[in-house]
């Protein structure tokens, strides 16, 4: 039997074997191989990192696959590392990669200060390990800049229109070849003078922030009107001085007096509110939003606009439906905006691009079939004579060959509250339809469109969420003139004529026109005045809630970049243990 004295003097042996083994991998990892130049050794630290991270599971660098492939197209030449350390192309792409906080992104402000961490790197591995890294940021800018940082269909079920199509790929290749980082940088952001001035507004509000912000008022306050005296009328003249509403605020005093009232409207009307200078209930809740809070909506909405294809086309019309508007886009102009009433809470207007195509002139309208179970039924119990007085029509189905039923005949009660309506309801043309006197047509999935509508009081309303989801629109004749080229004043009479005879008529356009129905709650209106609307739809709140549960893409570099020399340490410690049990 060998003593215990034996057996751990021979592990001793062994420990100490191990240890000299372990400590010359560690130093063969830090200092260039024997007969190789210091570019060569970050080369071989490069292959040897990215085979082992391919055949390993946990952490790894974001975009492992592509930069696999372009270290191999380069035969795992470094690109922003070299002997010398740091090249001046790197320094030039952290200098890009700092100013990611202009464009409203913070997450890759978190690795680019990890990045500065590994700037006095010197040995092969510690080189090649930064490069890495800084490839990776540069994928990383790319997806985020060029396409947005999140995936829109799982951030906002409600978007339908595709991110553009972007290959990071391609252009590190062609950065590494040219070296002109900035010229790159700058081609992914959006070219709408819409996304520049929004970005250029998130910087004044920046500046506010760190100054201090500005004071907000109470929610629940009391309703303020000119002449009034408050406490809150100094927290009042500060915020609206620093948002720009109120052109100085040296007046003294707790009296609501003109110059302020004229400043309370301008915040009003940039807000969606009712411009009547009164602090009521919703004014209130406006000016209870903190200077935070506003840069975070502003964030969300140039997240939106990097969603949106790169060019919308010299010629196109867009509903935002969160500020209740449609305008006409031509040539960098808008000749044509009109107010919207969009999709109620319940039944929001979805955000997608169609072309629309043409012009149905005293439409039918075939009345849904939750619209009819909901809306319409009941009033037929309540009035026999409804349906009559409305020109609707009940037929016995929806196939071609329906017959006309009488509505009479019919047990109402019994679809009353459910889904299921054997039935269809139909509209005659007429100035009572629903759809008004013309319904523009751009065919799409969700059966939308936009329309006329004899309803012409909603348009005074503030907030204007009342269709099951189709936009109607103010100015339905000026909107047709224009999508019809009809600019003579014979052949718009010629139109008016057409709808006098209240017999449907389908027009083609002579040119299809994009249709973008969109969903923007911050932006920068003429006058360069910042806009600001609620978020009806939840569509913010949403998108805000994404983002916050992203993962920063930086975490994932850490696990095993590093790999070889944290396995080494790990074996390290353990040996370092089993040693001083050995000492027992």
């Amino acid at each position: 039997m060998l003593s215990t004295k034996r057996i751990k003097h021979g592990i001793s042996i062994c420990v100490l074997v191990l240890w000299c083994a372990l400590a010359a991998l560690v130093h063969a990892r830090v200092e260039a191989p024997g007969g190789l130049s210091t570019g060569d050794a970050i080369a071989s630290e490069l292959e040897q990192t990215l085979q082992s991270l391919t055949r390993v599971s946990g952490d790894g660098p974001v975009n492992l696959a592509a930069l696999l492939t372009f270290y191999q197209g380069r035969d795992y030449r470094p690109v922003w590392c070299s002997a010398d350390g740091l090249s001046s192309e790197a320094q030039r792409w952290l200098s890009v990669l700092g100013r990611v906080e202009q464009e409203g992104m913070s997450g890759l402000l978190m690795q680019r200060a990890e990045i500065r961490q590994r700037l006095d790197a010197a040995g092969p591995m510690e080189l090649a390990e930064l490069d890495l890294m800084l490839s990776d940021s540069f994928f990383q800018y790319v997806r985020k800049l060029g396409r947005g940082q999140l995936d829109s269909a799982l951030a906002d079920p409600d978007w339908h229109i595709p991110q553009p199509e972007i290959k990071p790929l391609v252009l590190l290749e062609r950065v590494a070849r040219s070296g002109q980082i900035e010229d790159a940088a700058a081609a992914l952001l959006p070219t709408h003078p819409a996304y520049r001035k929004l970005r250029d507004a998130l910087a004044r509000y920046l500046l506010i922030q760190r100054s201090g912000g500005w004071p907000v008022l109470q929610p629940g306050g009391r309703t303020l009107e000119p002449g009034d005296s408050s406490e809150d009328i100094q927290r009042l003249r500060r915020q609206l001085w620093l948002a720009g509403d109120l052109a100085q605020v040296d007046a003294l005093g707790q009296v609501y007096d003109a110059a302020l009232e004229r400043a309370v409207m301008r915040f009003q009307q940039r807000h969606g509110l009712l411009g009547d200078g009164v602090i009521g209930k919703r004014t209130r809740a406006a000016l209870a939003v903190s200077v935070d809070q506003r840069i975070e909506q502003i964030r969300l909405n140039l997240e939106r606009w990097r969603w949106l294809p790169r060019d919308l086309g010299p010629r196109y019309i867009s509903v935002n439906s969160a500020a209740f508007e449609l305008q006409v886009h031509d040539q960098g102009t808008v000749p044509l905006s009109m107010r919207v009433i969009v999709g109620k809470t319940r039944h929001p207007t979805p955000v997608f691009m169609e072309k629309m195509r043409y012009l149905i002139v005293n439409p039918y309208w075939h009345v849904p079939t939750r619209v009819a179970v909901r809306d319409l039924i009941p009033k037929q119990l309540s009035d026999p004579g409804f349906f009559q007085s409305r020109s609707i029509r009940v037929l016995s189905g929806w196939q071609s060959d329906a017959v006309e039923v009488d509505p009479d005949q019919v047990e109402w009660q019994a679809y009353l509250g459910g889904r299921y309506l054997p039935y269809k309801l139909r509209q005659d043309p007429g100035p009572a339809n629903a759809l008004g006197r013309i319904k523009f047509m751009l065919p799409n999935r969700f059966s939308i469109y936009l329309h006329d509508t004899p309803g012409r009081r909603l348009f005074n309303k503030p907030v204007r969420t009342f269709s099951a989801g189709c936009v109607r629109v103010e100015k339905p004749m000026a909107l047709a003139n224009y999508v019809l080229g009809l600019q003579q004043p014979s052949a718009q009479a010629r139109l008016e004529t057409l709808i006098s005879q209240e017999e449907k008529q389908i027009i083609p356009l002579p040119d299809p026109i994009p249709v973008y129905l969109l969903y923007h709650t911050a932006w920068v209106a003429e006058g360069e005045t910042l806009q600001f609307r609620d978020d009806i739809y939840g569509h913010d709140r949403r998108l805000a809630e994404a983002l916050r549960r992203e993962v920063a893409p930086q975490r994932g570099n850490r696990g095993a970049q590093n790999l070889p020399v944290k396995a080494s340490l790990g074996l390290l410690h353990v040996l370092s243990w089993f040693s001083e049990y050995l000492t027992l």
